[in-house]
């Protein structure tokens, strides 16, 4: 049996999720095995997203959070990386093109960081 559950709730997804799908701005950006996302994310969205997550070893005094604003539906622009304005991972390229989806280690990501199947990390 399959479902789809759309949540912000993490500890819901690893509860009851073997796969997952991360989404920024109404667009995909990762997918793949719940285990693999949650010990190598490879989307510097998803990166972001799991060290905002309080642990019980924590001892900071404010959780992490991801500078900037979500932008509106409106301002999508096809020619660039949706997450682009936010990232503190982008490169060139990440202004002017829309990433492809690429399968890397099994898993979906959408980014201009990895250039090839193999996963290798593009260099700018």
């Amino acid at each position: 049996m399959s479902i789809i559950l759309v949540t912000h709730d993490l500890s819901v997804v690893s509860e009851f999720c073997d796969k997952v799908m991360v989404m920024y701005a109404g667009q995909m950006v990762e997918y793949g095995k719940l285990d693999e996302i949650l010990k190598k994310p490879k989307h510097p969205y998803t990166k972001k997203l799991l060290k905002s997550i309080p642990t019980l070893e924590d001892e900071r005094d404010r959780l992490d959070t991801i500078e900037g604003i979500v932008p509106s539906i409106t301002e999508f622009q096809l020619n660039k990386c949706r997450f682009a304005n936010r990232c503190t991972e982008k490169i060139g390229i990440c202004n002017t093109t829309c990433p492809n989806i690429r399968n890397i280690d099994q898993s979906l990501v959408r980014c201009h960081l990895y250039q090839s199947q193999s996963g290798e990390k593009h260099h700018e």
